[in-house]
């Protein structure tokens, strides 16, 4: 196999996994959101997420956020998924980021449903490194292709 065909399979996968990543969350977001008999995520872990459980804990207002954040990505998903994406540099350096924070995201809720809130935590935490590597890698990815050094 040449080199050619091996990075059009790693893209490839790459771009399925993607949109896995993104089912995967959407299922583990109905998951712990117990949509398949669970419990309410406000009623989880003795209702510790729920909007009065402490002053940390968001105001129910505050999960509005997530519409537009999940069609975001839904769209992401599929521009992505596009031939003309495939190879993209661009989408080799950041593709498999974004399918490890889907994954995070649905996992946290899932976490919500069956584990400990220890385990969300952890979870949470790392989420917020995954999302925080993949922003600063978007940041240099950007910089590169702006002073012109790596085309896309």
């Amino acid at each position: 196999m040449s080199a050619t065909e091996s990075a059009r399979g790693s893209d490839v996968a790459r771009q399925i996994l993607v949109i896995a990543a993104f089912v995967f969350m959407i299922i583990g977001d109905a998951v712990g959101l117990g949509a398949f008999g669970g419990t309410p995520i406000q009623d989880a872990q003795g209702g510790s997420f729920s909007p009065d459980a402490s002053y940390l804990t968001p105001a129910t207002e505050a999960f509005a956020i997530w519409t537009p954040i999940y069609l975001g990505l839904a769209i992401y998903v599929i521009w992505q998924a596009l031939p003309s994406q495939r190879a993209r540099d661009r989408q080799r350096s950041l593709g498999w980021l974004i399918a490890l924070t889907m994954v995070l995201n649905g996992l946290w809720l899932v976490t919500v449903q069956f584990l400990s809130v220890w385990a969300t935590v952890v979870c949470i935490i790392l989420l917020l490194a995954a999302l925080v590597v993949t922003y600063l890698r978007a940041v240099r990815t950007q910089s590169r292709q702006t002073d012109g050094s790596t085309a896309s």
